[in-house]
């Protein structure tokens, strides 16, 4: 899943206090991902089979194992890449939110009470909560995080297993909840909170409830929280990248202050993406990939502008204006698209089969 952040002051935890949380929570989504496109949707494959279909306002995309949904105020659909509808829920939603885990994807409406869960090629789950909901967290075996505004706390997290009941619920008495994880082993959740000056990542036992590890990082904010291996997490600012295990050890970093990060995103494979701008108003580009652990593996110059980017299966899809590349981790281009006129967006879906949407449709291009 695509996602974007921009510059910001330490002085935005001080803020948070005095913020709305679900205001807070669009924002921060708003960072982080998202594609908005309006008007008429159409979607192809490499055989030129067309369907469409309406979406209003907002709409943001997710993938589900070989499968991807659109949602928007019109309800969300979920379609293979051969363009037949395996699902559809007709429903109303005023600003979507997606999140992905392999082969299942959560969609929920930031500030709303309802959410759905979709698995390769279906709806699995669905439920309208007592609270209003910031933000959902799945992991690749359906495990998921389901994080509610409750007047009595700055937050509160609810896990749910792959048979979707409710196993572990966390209230945060002290810090705002930005974002959190699932292992992929399910055994342990990550948790990033904003407090007074600072950011906290903690780690806590799902079965026994009990907090395992603590890292915290003065007069910084941090925004994103990803699982990239089993047992190893990565917690993403604006000025640099940071490693973790569930000891809360740091590990590694990748410091990037004094640039301009304009994009990023974390496949699930765990290769992280960033793209940097000459100046804050765009410029010459430069990307650098991360591997799992954040070690660097290639940082490369551009002259050409980046627009979106993707990763997936080892291999990074990056959308520039006039053109769409496929690239290895180490960033050697493998292909190059060049029929990218009203292009917006890219998803690599995994390492064969790349979306391209658009302001009215999608192609799904297939580079076997």
């Amino acid at each position: 899943m695509v996602k974007k952040v921009v510059k910001k002051s330490n002085a935005g935890i001080v803020i948070l206090a005095a913020v709305a949380l679900i205001a807070v929570a669009a924002a921060i989504y708003a960072v982080k991902s998202g594609v908005d496109i309006t008007a008429w949707f159409a979607i192809k494959d490499s055989k030129e089979t067309d369907i469409s279909f309406d979406t209003y306002g907002n709409t943001t995309y997710a993938y589900a194992g070989d499968s991807f949904l659109a949602a928007s105020a019109s309800g969300i659909q979920l379609f293979d890449v051969k363009g037949n509808e395996k699902a559809v829920v007709p429903t109303s939603i005023n600003l979507s939110a997606v999140d992905s885990g392999s082969k299942y994807a959560a969609v929920w409406d930031i500030g709303g009470k309802a959410f759905w869960i979709f698995s390769n090629k279906e709806l699995v789950f669905e439920k309208e909560t007592d609270d209003y909901i910031l933000n959902i967290a799945v992991n690749k075996n359906g495990w998921f995080a389901v994080n509610t505004e409750q007047s009595d706390y700055k937050g509160v997290i609810t896990i749910y297993n792959s048979s979707f009941n409710p196993v572990y619920q966390w209230y945060s008495g002290e810090g705002y909840i930005l974002d959190c994880a699932i292992a992929d082993d399910n055994k342990t959740i990550a948790i990033l909170t904003a407090e007074s000056g600072r950011s906290r990542v903690a780690f806590y036992d799902v079965d026994s409830e009990q907090l395992r590890s603590e890292y915290y990082f003065d007069n910084e904010l941090f925004i994103d929280i990803e699982y990239v291996s089993n047992g190893f997490v990565e917690v993403i600012s604006s000025d640099r990248s940071v490693f973790l295990n569930e000891n809360a050890e740091l590990l590694e970093q990748y410091d990037y202050s004094g640039r301009y990060l304009v994009n990023y995103c974390v496949g699930e494979d765990g290769i992280t993406v960033l793209v940097f701008s000459q100046y804050q108003n765009g410029g010459d580009t430069t990307l650098v990939t991360l591997n799992n652990s954040g070690k660097l593996l290639k940082e490369q110059n551009s002259a050409e502008e980046v627009a979106a980017i993707s990763a997936a299966s080892g291999r990074i899809a990056v959308l520039y204006h006039g053109r769409a590349a496929i690239y290895t981790s180490y960033l050697e281009e493998m292909y190059s698209y060049t029929d990218t006129e009203g292009v917006t967006s890219v998803i690599l879906m995994d390492k064969d089969t790349v979306i391209l949407t658009t302001g009215y449709g999608a192609s799904v291009v297939e580079l076997k």
